[in-house]
């Protein structure tokens, strides 16, 4: 049974140059995983909050180095020595700690960037498929539908608030 060595965290850029928080975890047996949130360009009214750093002029307050902080002195600490298998009673940790409804004491960010590292640890650890492990766990809860194979997706079109966005079209006939 392998068990959580090392929780660490850094702040990141994702792929368009917006802050995200990538959390790395290494259990006793060597074995590490890496992950990361990047947010979504629009954000519904019940969505857990992700905490930014808004009084912080870096990157006009969309930092996010007060939930790495989490991540680093709370969050982690709080899972090192659990079995990576337990991703319930992890998850149960992470919320309780957290206390509040929508996740805004340490920030949806840190909890699910913890939370995704310790999955892929999890299957790891079994040496399974990671979409196996998430199958697995699903099933746990009574989802009783039976893995497949995974197929790549990929987003081709993307939508988002076009408010904040503008196009300019242009005829090079």
């Amino acid at each position: 049974m392998s068990k959580i060595k090392y929780i660490w965290s850094r702040e990141i850029l994702d792929s368009r140059g917006i802050p995200t928080v990538e959390t790395a975890c290494m259990l006793d047996t060597g074995q590490s995983a890496v992950s990361s949130v990047p947010a979504g360009t629009s954000t519904g009214t019940h969505e857990a909050l992700e905490l930014r750093d808004v009084d912080n002029p870096r990157y006009l307050g969309q930092g996010v180095l007060q939930a790495v902080n989490n991540v680093n002195t709370v969050l982690g600490p709080a899972i090192i020595g659990m079995d990576p298998m337990n991703q319930t009673e992890i998850d149960n940790k992470l919320i309780g700690l957290d206390g509040t409804e929508n996740k805004s004491k340490y920030g949806a960010n840190a909890i699910l960037s913890v939370s995704e590292v310790v999955t892929k640890c999890g299957a790891m650890a079994q040496a399974i498929p990671l979409y196996s492990w998430i199958c697995s766990l699903s099933s746990k809860i009574g989802v009783a539908d039976k893995p497949k194979i995974p197929v790549p997706l990929f987003n081709m079109i993307n939508g988002g608030n076009t408010e904040q966005e503008t196009w300019t079209f242009r005829n090079f006939g």
